[in-house]
């Protein structure tokens, strides 16, 4: 935008010679944290499909509001 005013502007950004392995050490979290995640969401699904959880409730919700 500055060329529009007739400005010119010049940043320099110096980074760390280091910052790719920072990057390349973030981006690892990342995914070992999403691929934990999806094994575990699939270990929730695995123990928990198996049963019918809300069946669990019908008798204790038709003592309580006599349905």
């Amino acid at each position: 935008m500055s060329q529009y005013l007739g400005v010119t502007e010049t940043i320099n950004l110096a980074v760390p010679k280091q910052y790719p392995i920072v990057l390349l050490l973030i981006g690892g979290t990342t995914m070992l944290q999403h691929y934990s995640t999806l094994a575990y969401l699939a270990l929730r699904k695995r123990i928990y499909g198996q049963v019918k959880f809300m069946d669990n409730f019908k008798e204790d919700h038709h003592i309580a509001f006599e349905d």
